[in-house]
């Protein structure tokens, strides 16, 4: 995490720093949404999924130690006993980590069909398998990850 500043004050690098440790837990159909021209609670969610409560829960308590260590606070945190859906509210960055079949029921992607996918690094596709999605053709950069269309 080194090209991480210590103090994260730019929405970009909470949503790569939060996208980089959901991967580095093994996280799964990570995805980013651009929630700026759809909502005005947040500017992005990033989404996941873990297999078990017990890898939800490493990549809740790894996303909330790394923001801390870069002066970080979480406003809120919901669902971290379930572990089904847990929820961690930045203000501009809202961060859902899912297990598969509570993801597949509540389809936030499609709720919130309207919001731009962005492409992260390392990454082919903007929508996890099978949720009918529009996939790499779909995508499109709006600067999260500095290419700018």
């Amino acid at each position: 995490m080194d090209c991480i500043s210590e103090l994260l004050t730019d929405t970009r690098e909470k949503v790569l720093l939060g996208s980089t440790i959901c991967s580095q837990k093994k996280a799964s159909d990570i995805v980013v949404l651009d929630m700026r021209g759809v909502a005005s609670f947040t500017d992005y969610f990033l989404i996941c999924s873990g297999e078990s409560d017990t890898q939800i829960r490493a990549i809740v308590d790894a996303i909330i130690g790394e923001m801390k260590k870069r002066k970080v606070k979480a406003w809120h945190v919901e669902g971290y006993e379930d572990a089904k859906w847990v929820l961690l509210d930045y203000g501009d960055i809202v961060i859902h980590i899912f297990h598969p079949e509570i993801r597949q029921f509540y389809q936030i992607e499609k709720l919130w069909a309207d919001a731009p996918l962005l492409p992260l690094p390392g990454t082919d596709n903007c929508r996890p398998p099978g949720d009918g999605g529009e996939g790499k053709a779909g995508c499109r950069s709006t600067g999260v990850h500095g290419n700018e269309n």
